[in-house]
């Protein structure tokens, strides 16, 4: 029997909820307010397995005494003697050095386990994620003619997340619809839903470099880091712009749920950068064709070569795209 059957139980001997935390969760979230009234020793009991990131496994927990729901994320073995455990904390590191922000999955705490062999990575828990919605979660169904308008809203949402990582020198590197939470506004039944950037395991602070075959999940990879291999490259906010453009593509097309690239690495393989770009550009045009103007223009601006892209983020210019997409 493994550890965490015999001890189903997280204790928190400190949850390092920072203060000014505590009154924004309070007051906007009710499932964190056990935890914004006493950050002390909490008992968490795991429920059910919610989903797999980079840095861990995501259950569903009850807190013992208040009984309120949170999500938890627990380092797991990825073989026998390496773990993401460092994944976890580095994740802790980068949501504690952002902190709060109306569009950024807030950090409740580092729990260690009542063993101390584990350790947890505390979040509210959220309605479901974009993929999710993309694909027709019970719990977000919108009626049929907002249904655009909120998916665009949502895109702005995400559009002020990424614009606030990247304002705190932080590149995400896995923007992917899964990693996009989604929170049920219970003040509108029919408006967008709250939208939370998450999973910031593979993040990392600017200036460095990163290897271009481990940025982003492969339908969401830059088109400079399928050509890279396992060159090192510099790190830029231009590499969650190009995740960005696919990202909006899934959220503006119509009818059934698919990806701007689905076999990228298929596309890219063994070609010069000039060369795969432009196969990129042609690709997008093509797919583009029946989709609104304005949205269309946006996600070409998006998936432009990473020169343009630099250029798009540098000068700010995406605050013209949320008003493209109102």
């Amino acid at each position: 029997m493994s550890t965490r059957e015999k001890e189903p139980f997280f204790r928190a001997a400190q949850t390092q909820v920072a203060a000014n935390e505590k009154c924004r969760l309070a007051a906007r979230l009710p499932i964190a307010r056990s935890v914004a009234k006493e950050p002390g020793r909490m008992r968490l009991q795991l429920l059910h397995f919610l989903w797999r990131s980079s840095s861990g496994k995501v259950f569903a927990a009850r807190e013992k005494c208040s009984s309120r729901l949170y999500a938890l994320k627990i380092a797991q073995s990825r073989h026998e003697h390496v773990s993401t455990l460092g994944d976890l904390a580095h994740e802790f590191e980068v949501l504690q050095h952002l902190g709060s922000h109306a569009h950024v999955v807030p950090c409740l705490g580092l729990l260690p386990s009542s063993s101390q062999k584990d350790m947890g990575l505390l979040l509210p828990l959220a309605s479901c994620s974009l993929h999710e919605y993309l694909n027709g979660c019970p719990l977000m169904i919108s009626s049929p003619e907002n249904a655009l308008e909120n998916r665009c809203r949502l895109a702005v949402q995400i559009f002020m997340g990424l614009q606030f990582i990247h304002a705190k020198q932080v590149v995400h590197l896995d923007l992917k619809a899964s990693n996009v939470l989604l929170v049920l506004d219970s003040q509108s039944k029919n408006g967008p839903p709250l939208a939370w950037l998450a999973d910031f395991g593979l993040s990392q602070q600017m200036p460095g470099h990163v290897f271009g075959h481990l940025v982003c999940s492969k339908p969401y990879r830059p088109v400079e880091c399928h050509c890279s291999g396992r060159e090192k490259m510099k790190l830029t906010p231009a590499l969650d712009i190009f995740s960005l453009g696919c990202l909006l593509f899934e959220l503006i097309q119509t009818g059934p749920h698919r990806f701007l690239f689905p076999s990228a690495e298929d596309m890219f393989h063994g070609l010069p950068l000039p060369v795969a770009q432009q196969k990129a550009a042609d690709h997008v045009a093509h797919k583009l064709r029946f989709l609104d103007p304005a949205g269309a223009e946006t996600i070409k601006l998006c998936t432009a070569p990473v020169r343009a892209r630099g250029e798009l983020e540098s000068a700010r210019r995406l605050w013209l795209t949320q008003r493209c997409l109102r």
